[in-house]
């Protein structure tokens, strides 16, 4: 199971088996069939295997009472609670694992994942610096800590982190995709395309890759380009709400308001939870003069991820447009102590003071 799947969204259903496994093959060795506990170990890898991880937990929880020093069980309980949406006990887990097998370059990479999600990104990128400093050759590590330096802002040494990934396997799809991907955030459109082509040449149904292309070939004002790789993306996985809501962003680009209204709608049916397509659908409401829908579908954006401050700054917008300068003073303030660098916030705030 390769590590950087854990960064990404599974294209189709996510096996968390699959995630579970590549805990189970980590420490075959000899000594571990000795070890006391081991039967119980060996339990929560048969009940992982039926995708029963409550019971694996309860297995591995009697591993590590009847042995307080296994490491191994420790390491793999982190990774079942992180499976159950218990991220933060996780990196306890695998700090305990730690204390008992000090050199072990895949559970400093276990812990700097859950670092990573729980938004710890300093010590994530620690962790990972540890699990290189003992195995430099492992290109999962080195992507993890890509994406990790990119969190923390670090975009060149990310790229160099995922030069040093692909270099190590230079057949992985998904290392070029990621590169691409922040070479796309960062502008440089052309090394993101050479990217994304490369990806596609390892892997034609390669359906997140073909949205990240369309997605740089909107922004280039390519349209037609842009809409053939979103529709072959929809056509690979139908049911992921991503495909229309690329599909979406580019109809707003060209002017299709109402047909990107019925994108969104139909991405938020498949995820009611998809905070970007509040958003975007806001933004469609806005451009047909539709503010009140649009202020509802900002509100709903802002409730998802509260940091939003583009979802604060349009509300303000359309509070503007319908001469309620209170509420859009008080949001276009809050987007601006989210964002400070936002000139045009900046601006707008200084009009309605």
């Amino acid at each position: 199971m390769k590590t950087a799947k854990f960064w990404q969204k599974k294209e189709g259903k996510v096996q968390l088996i699959l995630i579970l496994f590549f805990a189970v093959n980590i420490f075959a060795s000899s000594q571990l069939f000795a070890q006391a506990g081991y039967k119980e170990y060996k339990k929560a890898q048969e009940f992982v295997s039926t995708g029963d991880l409550e019971k694996a937990l309860q297995s591995l929880n009697g591993a590590i009472k009847k042995n307080p020093s296994y490491a191994e069980a420790y390491n793999f309980r982190g990774i079942v609670k992180k499976s159950l949406g218990r991220t933060q006990e996780s990196i306890a887990d695998f700090s305990q694992a730690l204390k008992y097998s000090p050199n072990s370059t895949t559970i400093y990479n276990n812990r700097g994942i859950s670092l990573y999600l729980v938004g710890r990104y300093q010590e994530a990128l620690e962790d990972f610096n540890e699990s290189l400093a003992i195995d430099n050759l492992n290109a999962e590590i080195w992507a993890n800590r890509a994406r990790t330096l990119t969190a923390l802002g670090l975009t060149k040494d990310a790229i160099d982190s995922y030069n040093n990934a692909i270099g190590k396997e230079a057949y992985d799809p998904e290392l070029y995709k990621l590169r691409g991907d922040l070479y796309a955030k960062l502008g440089f459109y052309g090394d993101a395309l050479a990217d994304f082509e490369k990806a596609l040449e390892l892997r034609d149904s390669y359906a997140l890759c073909y949205l990240s292309r369309a997605d740089v070939y909107r922004r280039l004002g390519l349209y037609a380009e842009a809409i053939e790789d979103v529709n072959v993306a929809i056509k690979l996985i139908p049911s992921n709400p991503e495909g229309y809501y690329y599909r979406g962003l580019i109809l707003i680009s060209r002017g299709g308001y109402p047909q990107a209204i019925r994108n969104f709608d139909y991405a938020l049916s498949q995820d009611p939870n998809y905070h970007l397509a509040y958003h975007a659908r806001g933004v469609a409401h806005d451009s047909l003069a539709q503010y009140q829908m649009s202020i509802s579908d900002y509100t709903k954006a802002i409730e998802l991820r509260a940091n939003a401050w583009e979802s604060y700054f349009n509300r303000g917008l359309a509070y503007i447009h319908l001469n309620e300068l209170v509420k859009a003073k008080k949001d276009i303030k809050t987007a601006l102590d989210l964002n400070p660098t936002s000139v045009e916030a900046r601006e707008v705030l200084g009009k309605i003071q």
